[in-house]
């Protein structure tokens, strides 16, 4: 770490997440890097203002395959969620079909009572029928032996 290096023993100040202490942490490695090359400059010193450039070259790299690292991660990440959402849209289509089965098997069942309910008011409407002619037919008969003298 640099003179500018933010996180110490891992301790962020400020409440910063992990990608702007990264983000910070290349920035202040960059400015040391320029800081050397400015002073190596100054004072002269070729060797040291060379291996400062090397050096922010290879910050460079890094931040290049960081970001290449960073698009794949991204890109699986996309496939991944499409991956799950045919999944959920698979299963969402499924559970839709088992509803639609239930519910038309749910509206035969409700049609078989309605024809059990019907034929059995049907039923229960020849009985009263028949107790009514049973009733009527014992009317009839008490009235004729109300009627009827015996002589003996």
């Amino acid at each position: 770490m640099g003179m500018f290096a933010l996180a110490v023993d891992g301790v962020v100040p400020g409440g910063l997440n992990d990608d702007e202490v990264m983000a910070l942490n290349i920035t202040s490695a960059v400015i040391n890097a320029a800081l050397s090359i400015v002073l190596a400059v100054a004072t002269g010193n070729i060797a040291a203002a060379s291996s400062a450039i090397t050096a922010i070259k290879g910050i460079a790299l890094a931040i290049e395959i960081g970001s290449t690292v960073t698009s794949s991660t991204a890109d699986i990440g996309l496939n991944v969620t499409r991956k799950e959402q045919a999944e959920l849209t698979k299963k969402s289509e499924d559970t839709k079909a088992e509803g639609l089965e239930i519910q038309a098997e749910n509206s035969a069942l409700e049609d078989v009572v309605d024809q059990a309910l019907k034929l059995l008011m049907q039923a229960s409407e020849a009985f009263n029928a028949m107790m009514d002619a049973v009733v009527s037919m014992m009317n009839d008969k008490g009235k004729s032996m109300e009627q009827t003298q015996f002589v003996g």
